[in-house]
């Protein structure tokens, strides 16, 4: 009895462990997909800026001359 009682308590153990290292590796997940998508949209914001400048530096050659 005992033995038995100790084997429910190992599996229902066990599948609270690994419900637990799910929702983590999830929650790992999330952030790196989050972080990724933050990163590209600052390059591509930087790119935006550089192509504005370099256009404003072209049309200012152009109205000086």
């Amino acid at each position: 009895m005992i033995e038995e009682e100790n084997k429910k308590i190992g599996r229902a153990q066990s599948e609270l462990q690994s419900r637990t290292d799910l929702v983590c590796r999830l929650l790992l997940e999330k952030k790196k997909k989050k972080k990724k998508k933050q990163k590209k949209k600052k390059q591509t914001q930087k790119q935006t800026q550089k192509k504005q400048k370099k256009r404003k530096k072209t049309t200012n050659k152009h109205t000086t001359k």
